[in-house]
Parts: structure tokens; C-alpha cells; sequence
């Protein structure tokens, strides 16, 4: 993901109601709701009307799923960021340290350009040691 794409998605999180946001399901019908204030919840986003038990079920887990992101989406990316932060502060200090990438297919780490798993996790290992 980009940062602009990065931006963006917190853009969204910052424009939404705040949390938590739960589903819920009638006779006929599934909503997303929120806390209005402290005793009651408004229904703000209807996922579906339904006329089977197989559409109830499937609008319920739209829901959730809605409702599940509102929560986990500013963590996950708060979690990406992180997780790339660390990725640049282990390519800054291993610069030129070398060694076979434990993918057999190549021959030297391929840290330089994206980098695989596989070197990534060597060079975290590399790093730990380094520090210890």
C-alpha cells in the first residue's frame, strides 16, 4: 500500500461515526449501529432486506463485518505503519552486510529492491543478534 492509499483509509476512519459500531438483525431486516449518546444506538447504515434465512444470514455477516472494520481498520494500519518503519530501520542499518538469501533460488539478498520473506526474516534474526 502506498501512503496516499494509507491517507485515504484514515481519511475514511476520521470522517466515520465513532465506534463501537455493532449489527443488528430484525424479523425482515439488518443494520449497522452506533452509540448515539450514552443510553441509546442509531441505526445509520441498513445492509440489507431480507426475505430467506440463507439472506438474513448473509446480510448479518456483511454487518459484522462492517461493524468489526470501524474498529480494526485504524489498528491495522497503525500496525502497517509500524511494521514498514521497521522494515527501513532494518534495511538503513544492515546496509552492506550481505548474505545468501535463504531462498536457494537467488544468490544474494534481495534486500535492495522489495525484498522477499525469507530475507526479511534473516535479516530481523541478523539484527537481533547484532543488538544482543
Amino acid at each position: 500500500m502506498t501512503k496516499q492509499d494509507i491517507d485515504a483509509l484514515r481519511a475514511l476512519c476520521a470522517a466515520a461515526t465513532p465506534g463501537p459500531w455493532r449489527a443488528h438483525s430484525g424479523i425482515d431486516y439488518t443494520v449497522v449501529m452506533a452509540p448515539d449518546d450514552d443510553t441509546t444506538d442509531t441505526a445509520f447504515v441498513r445492509v440489507y432486506s431480507h426475505e430467506t434465512e440463507e439472506d438474513a444470514e448473509k446480510a448479518h455477516g456483511n454487518a459484522e463485518f462492517i461493524a468489526a472494520a470501524r474498529y480494526n481498520l485504524p489498528r491495522l494500519l497503525a500496525a502497517l505503519e509500524a511494521a514498514e518503519a521497521q522494515m527501513k530501520w532494518l534495511a538503513s542499518h544492515l546496509a552492506g552486510n550481505t548474505f545468501k538469501c535463504p531462498d536457494d533460488q537467488r544468490n544474494e539478498t534481495c534486500l535492495e529492491q522489495e525484498g522477499c520473506e525469507a530475507c526479511w526474516l534473516a535479516a530481523a534474526a541478523m539484527a537481533r543478534r547484532e543488538t544482543s
